[in-house]
């Protein structure tokens, strides 16, 4: 998504919002909804942004990323928190070097 800029992130954080009753602080707790309402606003190119976000949560937790046949966004998060066994939010946490994470679902600030 950064390279779609941040007006267009702002556009889909908003739309999703006012069309699922999700803010943006609330995607993690409603994954499967931002994946649905993802899908709704970008069709197949949902897979791909899905893709770039599980990407950069698996550098953030430094992780190898492997790509899963039909993965979605969920299934990304829950592979990469069994991986690091559980013990991390996808709010805020701290990865093994005690650096803060802020997984950021569509990049920028």
């Amino acid at each position: 998504m950064l390279a779609l800029g941040e007006i267009v992130r702002e556009a889909i954080y908003q739309r999703i919002q006012v069309t699922h009753q999700v803010k943006r602080e609330e995607i993690p707790e409603k994954l499967e909804t931002f994946h649905k309402a993802l899908q709704g606003l970008l069709g197949a190119g949902a897979r791909v942004i899905e893709k770039l976000i599980a990407k950069n949560l698996y550098s953030q937790l430094d992780l190898n990323f492997t790509e899963g046949a039909d993965w979605t966004i969920v299934e990304y998060f829950d592979h990469a928190k069994k991986a690091k066994g559980g013990g991390w939010s996808m709010e805020k946490d701290e990865n093994d070097r005690g650096e803060t994470l802020e997984i950021e679902l569509l990049g920028g600030g």
